[in-house]
C-alpha cells in the first residue's frame, strides 16, 4: 500500500500522480467535496494532465488562502475527474452537514454549491440503498455516510482519501466519530493508496485535534486498533474538561500525542517545543472562526491586526459578508486590489466579488466597470456575463442588458446556473415589453427545471403581468 500524510489536501493528487495511478475508485472521506472548477482554465487542465512530478504540478498551484486561482485543497478532485486519475468518486460525509427536504435534495444542493452541475447530472442524482448515486463530470459519483458505503468491486483500484476535518463537528468542535469507528463502518477495503490530510492550515481542523491524522493513517494503514485506547481516553477527558485528569494522562501519553494534550492544558509553548507543527497560528484561528460561522468573533480578533495581508483581507471580506456588512466587505476588497499582487485569475475573482457588493449597495455603474475589467481575463465566464447583465439592468440600459443576458445563457447552456438566468431573462423581456419572448423563456424554464425551484416563480411572475 502507498501511504502519505500531509496538511494540504491538494497533496493527495500529487501522491496519485507521482505513483502513476489512474482509473481510481476514490473513497473521499471529508466534510468537503473539494471539486470546485474555479481556478482552472483549459490550458492549466491540460498542463496538469501532462504533469508527472510534484515539481511540474507545483507550477499550477494556487494560494489555498486565496482560493480563486490555481490548484489547491478545495479543487484538486476536479482535474482528477477530468483527466481520468479518478474514474469513480465516492464522497463519504458526516450526515449532519447535509440539509434539504431529503438526503437526495440536500446532496444535490450541496454538490451544486461546489460545481455548476449539468442539468442531466443534477436531475440524475437519485437515492439508492441509503446513498445518492449519479455521475459527476461524466464519472460515477456516490454520496453516502460511512454506514451506507456501497459494495466495492474486488478489482477496483481503491484510493482512500481522508480529511481529519471529517471527524470534527463544527458546532461544538467535538469529535463525533473516531477513525476506529469509521474503520468498522466502512468494513474491509482493499486499499491501493491511502492519503490523509490534517487540514489544520485554513482553519478546517482545530489544532489540538491534529493528532487524529496519525491515528487515521495507522488505523487504515494496517492496524485497526492503533491508538484506540488513547483516543477514547482523550475524548472522554475532553467531555470532563478536568485539567488534573489531563495532567495525569500527559504522563502516560506517547510522545507524539503529548503536544495535543499540552494544548488542552494551555501550555502552548511546551506543545510547540515538543512539535513545531502544534504551534498556534493566528491566521488559522481566524479562519476557524469563518469555518464555524462565528463572524463577529472573527472580526473582533482582527481589530488589533498591525498588518492586513492579502489572506487577512480575504478572511475579513467573508467575515463581513457573514455579518451582513457589505460596506466593510467592499472596503476590504478595494484594499486587496490596490495593495496586493494577485494573479490575473485571483484579481478577476476579487473584481467579481466587489462588483456584487456594489450591486447590493445600489451602485451598478461602479459594478459594471469592475465586471468589464474581469471579463478581460475571463471572457467566457457565464457568471461574469450574468452579473454584467444585472449591472446594465440596474442602470436602465435594458437592450444592452438583454444582449449580455443572452450571452450568459449561451455560455451556461445545459448547466444548473442557467435556470436563474432564464428567470432573470424573462423578467428583463417583460420590462422591454417583449411579453411573447418572456413567455417563451418561462415555458422553456418549466421544461428544463430539474430543481423544482423555479416553476412557482414563473407562475407568480405570470400572475403579475
Amino acid at each position: 500500500m502507498i501511504s502519505a500524510i500531509f496538511d494540504d489536501h491538494y497533496e493527495a493528487f500529487c501522491t496519485w500522480r507521482e505513483a502513476g495511478l489512474s482509473d481510481l475508485t476514490c473513497i473521499h472521506v471529508d466534510a468537503h467535496l473539494d471539486v470546485m472548477s474555479t481556478g482552472f482554465n483549459e490550458e492549466s487542465l491540460q498542463g496538469i494532465a501532462r504533469a508527472r512530478s510534484r515539481e511540474e504540478l507545483e507550477s499550477y498551484r494556487g494560494n489555498p488562502r486565496l482560493p480563486w486561482g490555481g490548484f489547491h485543497c478545495g479543487n484538486y478532485l476536479y482535474p482528477a475527474l477530468k483527466d481520468g486519475t479518478v474514474s469513480e468518486l465516492i464522497w463519504v460525509l458526516p450526515a449532519h452537514i447535509i440539509g434539504g427536504e431529503s438526503f437526495v435534495d440536500g446532496v444535490r444542493q450541496e454538490t451544486q454549491n461546489w460545481l455548476d452541475l449539468q442539468l442531466e447530472e443534477y436531475g440524475g442524482l437519485r437515492g439508492e440503498g441509503g446513498a445518492v448515486v449519479g455521475t459527476l463530470e461524466g464519472c460515477r459519483f456516490v454520496v453516502c455516510t460511512a454506514e451506507n458505503l456501497p459494495p466495492i468491486p474486488e478489482d477496483a483500484r481503491v484510493a482512500l482519501d481522508i480529511d481529519v476535518d471529517y471527524f470534527i463537528r463544527n458546532t461544538d468542535d467535538r469529535i463525533w466519530q473516531t477513525p476506529h469507528q469509521l474503520h468498522d463502518l466502512l468494513g474491509p477495503l482493499n486499499i491501493e493508496v491511502l492519503t490523509v490530510a490534517y487540514s489544520v492550515d485554513g482553519g478546517y481542523t482545530p489544532l489540538q485535534e491534529r493528532y487524529l491524522g496519525k491515528v487515521a493513517l495507522d488505523v487504515f494503514g494496517g492496524d485497526p486498533e492503533a491508538w484506540k485506547a488513547e483516543t477514547e481516553r482523550l475524548i472522554a477527558l475532553d467531555q470532563q474538561a478536568d485539567p488534573a485528569a489531563w495532567e495525569s494522562f500527559l504522563e502516560q501519553a506517547p510522545e507524539w500525542l503529548k503536544p495535543a494534550v499540552l494544548l488542552r492544558l494551555n501550555r502552548v509553548e511546551e506543545a510547540a517545543a515538543a512539535d513545531p507543527e502544534y504551534t498556534p497560528r493566528f491566521q488559522n484561528e481566524l479562519a476557524r472562526k469563518l469555518v464555524k460561522k462565528e463572524h463577529r468573533a472573527g472580526l473582533e480578533m482582527m481589530e488589533d491586526l498591525e498588518e492586513e495581508t492579502a489572506e487577512a483581507l480575504y478572511l475579513k471580506t467573508y467575515l463581513s459578508l457573514g455579518e451582513g456588512d457589505v460596506v466593510q466587505a467592499r472596503r476590504s476588497l478595494t484594499e486587496l486590489l490596490e495593495r496586493h499582487q494577485l494573479t490575473p485569475l485571483e484579481r478577476s475573482r476579487v473584481l467579481l466579488l466587489k462588483a456584487n457588493a456594489c450591486l447590493d449597495l445600489g451602485e451598478p455603474r461602479a459594478a459594471l466597470k469592475l465586471v468589464e475589467e474581469a471579463l478581460t481575463v475571463e471572457l467566457d465566464s457565464s457568471e461574469l456575463q450574468f452579473v454584467r447583465a444585472n449591472c446594465l439592468t440596474q442602470s436602465g440600459e435594458l437592450k444592452k442588458a438583454a444582449k449580455a443576458m443572452r450571452k450568459a445563457l449561451r455560455l451556461a447552456q445545459g448547466r444548473v446556473s442557467s435556470l436563474p438566468m432564464m428567470l432573470s431573462a424573462a423578467r428583463l423581456y417583460d420590462q422591454l415589453g417583449q411579453q411573447a419572448l418572456a413567455g417563451s423563456v418561462r415555458r422553456e424554464l418549466k421544461e428544463v427545471d430539474v430543481t423544482g425551484r423555479y416553476a412557482i416563480k414563473t407562475i407568480l411572475d405570470a400572475s403579475k403581468i
